[in-house]
């Protein structure tokens, strides 16, 4: 097996080098964008309704990775009674969101700790735990679960999106993502050095557990956790496949605005589920 950690660190480092030295992918920054919007807009939400009667709001991104999304956070939520942390197993990218946490002017209010949170504990008292595309990577997601519950305060929230396993597009037409995988594949391997190559085309590899929505709910609730929302996310992810054919990345787009006017979850390409802490993990 793969040493997860030398991995996760060399991803880092990748990580920052690829978005600068690569060509941009319009189908999956479209996918991504939809994904992240939906966590940006519920953590506002619920900033907003615990400001009523709380003065400090700690919020927590797990798995955070170039800290983008909580520095973004930070900039929407100008409030210095909340804060952000934002770690990552990777020291790469938390030395990238230090630096662009100073950039933005919000560095007494976000911070980035190198953790393998996997092995150890997380804070506690924490009001907001976002993990977001992290459920998948880890060795044992249900004890991550459970640290997440005992590092949330009471009534706490868990916003968690992960790859979903029963897409009712994805599984039934299971043969032509196979040969669309393919495709990109052999394209990917034209344009990326051997280090790239290594972390765009282990997918496999690197998600070691995929849930279906009903089985992610039914682990949620196990962790004492209840689910009050569930959102869809895009329909495909996206790649090289539908960004050489921008009229098929059109129609999906045009899709997907007819089913987020139903919220047809099980059409996402992803899982994004929203929790509320509503218990104590049993000890075993």
């Amino acid at each position: 097996m793969t040493d997860l950690k030398q991995l996760y660190q060399e991803y880092g480092e990748y990580n920052v080098m690829f978005n600068q030295l690569n060509w941009p992918s319009p189908s999956v920054e479209y996918a991504w964008l939809r994904t992240k919007r939906l966590l940006h807009d519920e953590v506002v939400r619920i900033v907003n309704h615990l400001q009523i009667t709380k003065k400090d709001i700690r919020i927590v991104d797990l798995g955070c990775g170039n800290g983008a999304f909580i520095i973004r956070l930070a900039q929407a939520i100008p409030d210095e009674g909340v804060t952000f942390l934002g770690l990552d197993i990777s020291q790469p990218f938390v030395e990238y969101g230090k630096k662009a946490a100073k950039y933005r002017e919000v560095e007494k209010r976000v911070s980035f700790n190198e953790d393998d949170f996997e092995a150890g504990g997380l804070p506690k008292g924490v009001d907001i735990v976002i993990c977001s595309e992290v459920l998948e990577h880890l060795v044992k997601p249900e004890e991550i679960l459970e640290k997440i519950n005992k590092s949330l305060n009471m009534g706490g929230y868990l916003l968690l999106t992960t790859p979903n396993a029963k897409n009712w597009i994805k599984y039934p037409l299971f043969f032509l993502k196979n040969l669309l995988a393919k495709e990109s594949q052999r394209r990917l391997k034209r344009e990326l050095t051997v280090k790239e190559g290594r972390f765009k085309l282990a997918e496999e590899e690197q998600h070691l557990h995929v849930y279906g929505q009903d089985e992610l709910v039914l682990l949620l609730g196990k962790s004492g956790f209840g689910v009050y929302k569930i959102k869809r996310s895009t329909t495909f992810f996206g790649g090289p496949f539908l960004d050489r054919h921008p009229f098929l990345l059109g129609l999906t787009m045009t899709f997907d605005a007819k089913m987020n006017l139903f919220n047809v979850t099980k059409l996402g390409w992803d899982n994004i589920v929203f929790a509320r802490k509503i218990g104590t993990v049993p000890r075993k």
